[in-house]
């Protein structure tokens, strides 16, 4: 039995001795229930996981000193990591891409009015332009897996309005702007933790900021922070605990997982610099020659009776060596056969726990088969999407929203009456078989389980642009000639899938040499 097994019991023993001197049916459900309390391996306290502790803090106590350490490091690896580099670029590419865009639906008493909505959508481009909306959308989802937060800090810009846009403006603000000591009670009778501002019923009134990022080892930056009123900041973290009001980085899992792994193949590189110099050990029974390959005779006249060794043997050389000597080439056998298992294994850890397959995390496709590389890709993009939802739901449809208010507002869009919804059109993915997925699709839209507006945007596009460019099409062949010719017309069209097709089959018959070839 080990020792906390038996300080357990002998606790256990003592506190139902004292309770049973009153009540001995309460000191026999008390030990049934201790007893039940060891029924789960989870809670074994023997052998090596003895000193295993968790801890009852709540979601901001448990990050509240470590906050630091932990996005700091996040931060370090997002930088010299290229393994972690590379895999939030990827998350970049898949989750923003170009950008994510708002689609307005405008009705009022029922009727849509798609004019208005695209009058709408025409000025949001110009004016997320003008703001840099894209660039910002990407450094958002990069602090969220590094930080784990960051904030947006609402504005009036003047000079767009200039320009015939709204006169709002934003700006992303790290986490580290927050001034953690502002804690606690406050004179106003709010309370705050680490720079966030409660009322009495629990909602955020304020936020206490550093009006400069207190890394910039400025004079502005040892000034005090200011009371911002929360209508003009919005908070953007993903909670992963009730008791949480702050973030922490979604990397949190793997960064000690990776930074080993990156330390040992630091000193595995150092180990091959050094064993990269080839070298040769020379042995003698003359310990007075020191250099038996060619060495010049000794000078009887001077001080020095042995030999110098030379630094390195010359390319082409022809050397002597000294009766009874012996040479060995130093051999090595570093990194070993177990060398590329082990990393493979680490790799996998650190793309799990960044939601990424080990073939995108790492980008080696030597071992992928078709079906496994196709089925990673169905969890990865599940995990792209979460993504986007959590983006839209906390940085887009804010910024959204009070750009309409602000349109609205300032007379350049005549929203009087309207009631307008927001559909954020994400970015999507191509086929990976065209042939077989635009199959299925077809299968799914005449089962009718699926839109053709849906399918459009499981790839990223809008429906309405497509219905119109076809139309364009459309028109530009009737006015090329082709208008109350119906036999042309269809002629046209069977060419134009002809061509899609035979591009199909020189594709899938590629892919099936090129599978056949690495079989």
């Amino acid at each position: 039995m080990g020792v906390g097994r038996f300080l357990f019991d002998s606790w256990t023993s003592l506190r139902a001795g004292m309770i049973a001197l009153n009540d001995p049916r309460a000191a026999v459900a008390y030990v049934a229930d201790r007893r039940r309390y060891l029924s789960y391996k989870a809670a074994s306290r023997d052998g090596a996981n003895r000193a295993w502790r968790g801890d009852r803090k709540s979601g901001d106590a448990s990050i509240r000193k470590q906050w630091r350490d932990v996005v700091y490091r996040a931060r370090d690896l997002a930088k010299n990591s290229p393994f972690v580099a590379g895999a939030l670029e990827k998350i970049c590419d898949n989750v923003v891409f170009t950008g994510i865009r708002p689609q307005f639906i405008l009705t009022r008493n029922g009727e849509p009015n798609r004019d208005l909505a695209r009058d709408l959508e025409r000025l949001h481009k110009r004016w997320a332009k003008a703001v840099n909306a894209v660039e910002k959308q990407e450094l958002g989802l990069r602090h969220l897996w590094t930080d784990g937060e960051y904030l947006i800090h609402f504005f009036i810009d003047t000079s767009l309005l200039k320009k015939g846009l709204p006169p709002l403006n934003y700006e992303l603000l790290e986490a580290d702007h927050l001034d953690a000591t502002v804690d606690g009670t406050l004179s106003n009778s709010n309370y705050a933790k680490r720079g966030i501002e409660y009322d009495a019923s629990g909602n955020v009134v304020a936020y206490h900021l550093f009006p400069e990022h207190p890394g910039d080892f400025t004079w502005m930056s040892l000034t005090d922070s200011q009371r911002v009123d929360a209508a003009s900041i919005e908070h953007v973290f993903a909670r992963k605990r009730i008791s949480s009001s702050r973030g922490i980085s979604w990397m949190a899992s793997i960064i000690m997982w990776m930074r080993n792994f990156e330390e040992y193949q630091d000193s595995e590189q150092v180990a091959m610099r050094l064993l990269s110099a080839f070298g040769f050990f020379v042995e003698t029974p003359f310990p007075e020659v020191e250099n038996p390959l060619g060495g010049a005779p000794v000078d009887p006249s001077s001080d020095e009776k042995t030999l110098k060794a030379g630094d390195f043997i010359q390319p082409g050389q022809v050397a002597t060596v000294s009766p009874g000597s012996k040479v060995t080439a130093a051999g090595f056998d570093r990194p070993g056969s177990n060398y590329e298992p082990w990393v493979k294994s680490q790799l996998r850890g650190g793309g799990v726990g960044m939601n990424v397959s080990y073939e995108t995390f790492t980008g080696d496709l030597t071992e992928t088969t078709y079906s496994g590389g196709r089925q990673g890709l169905l969890v990865e993009r599940r995990s792209f999407r979460r993504q986007q939802a959590i983006l839209n739901r906390k940085h887009n449809d804010p910024i959204d929203e009070r750009f309409i208010e602000f349109a609205a507002m300032t007379g350049l869009m005549n929203l009087a009456g309207y009631e307008v919804d927001i559909k954020q059109l994400c970015p999507g993915w191509p086929w990976v078989d065209p042939r077989n997925d635009a199959q299925a699709a077809r299968i799914e839209y005449e089962l009718g389980i699926t839109t053709l507006t849906k399918m459009c945007a499981d790839r990223g596009l809008d429906f309405e642009e497509i219905t119109r460019e076809r139309q364009e099409e459309l028109d530009l062949l009737a006015s090329s000639g082709f208008s109350g010719d119906e036999d042309a017309l269809s002629k046209a069209k069977e060419m134009i899938l002809s061509a899609v097709a035979q591009a199909l089959d020189a594709r899938e018959a590629k892919q099936t040499k090129e599978a056949a070839h690495a079989a």
